[in-house]
């Protein structure tokens, strides 16, 4: 237990008691558990562990959930609200470690390029899920066995296999990048609130994390801009009516109204997710 010469105990109020010297003062002995309570000695803590253990349980929980977060949100001079982590990232510690809160995406003109999961150049050679059905439009290709594996288990088969429906259907379809983040954080959003049955293990959620971040004003939003919001909405729509029709999600995907989708798009645009600054809509 870790010690403190400030207090009293919480159990009998006396100071810090005496020792053999007569001088010297034996420190308070902090509980191990929630570290809000000190005491003379184990006996004393047991003496209040009754009256103590509702709320000690109770602390000790929200130290856990802190800890255990990656993320929070927190408020920064003349940047306004942003999403910072919860450990320490060392000068050249790999971030492969350090997992995104939603995977991001290549720019348009990379695809072709680089990794879709770690950015890495690519080779000779190439790692795709399936040769046959490769999409020009939106190529999902990886740099190694294991990226792909990972691109597996973080949707990235199902969501080329998406835009190949959408492609088929649309040959003149524009997939924008944007459009794949926002379906990425709606998708991710109601497969986890699907499987996640109790409120207060909503805490650290993905939808409380992105509506707790800033997003921009669209009383000035020019022309431009509006297009461009438009045409990711009706391609993000697109993709999560597809979704919606496959039948092994169809208790997972929950619907989103346009205006949150809209707030969404304002929220990752503002707070750097997006590349969509780069983006040409035709």
């Amino acid at each position: 237990m870790a010690t403190s010469t400030t207090r009293v105990c919480d159990a009998c109020g006396l100071p810090p008691r005496l020792a053999a010297d007569g001088e010297t003062r034996i420190s308070l002995k902090r509980c191990s558990r929630c570290h809000q309570r000190f005491y003379h000695d184990s006996a004393c803590q047991r003496r209040d562990f009754d009256s103590h253990k509702r709320e000690c349980r109770r602390i000790h929980k929200k130290i856990t959930n802190t800890q255990s977060s990656i993320y929070r949100v927190e408020t920064r001079p003349n940047k306004g609200r942003c999403l910072v982590a919860n450990r320490t990232i060392s000068a050249g510690q790999p971030v492969d470690s350090f997992p995104p809160l939603v995977p991001p995406v290549l720019l348009e003109s990379q695809r072709s390029s680089r990794c879709a999961l770690c950015f890495a150049t690519l080779t000779s050679t190439i790692f795709q899920f399936d040769e046959n059905s490769h999409v020009q439009q939106y190529p999902v290709l990886f740099c190694s066995t294991t990226c792909r594996h990972q691109g597996r288990q973080s949707q990235f088969h199902q969501e080329e296999e998406l835009v190949a429906s959408l492609c088929r259907c649309n040959p003149r379809v524009q997939v924008l990048s944007s459009a794949i983040l926002l379906y990425r954080i709606l998708f991710n959003i109601a497969q986890q609130e699907a499987t996640t049955a109790k409120q207060e293990q909503q805490d650290d959620c993905l939808r409380n994390k992105v509506e707790s971040l800033q997003s921009h004003n669209d009383d000035h939003v020019t022309a431009d801009e509006e297009h461009h919001t438009r045409a990711v909405l009706f391609l993000t729509q697109m993709l999560m009516d597809l979704q919606r029709e496959k039948v092994e999600t169809q208790t997972i995907l929950q619907s989103f109204s346009i205006t949150y989708m809209k707030q969404g798009l304002s929220r990752i645009k503002t707070n750097g997710f997006s590349i969509s600054n780069g983006e040409c809509v035709a």
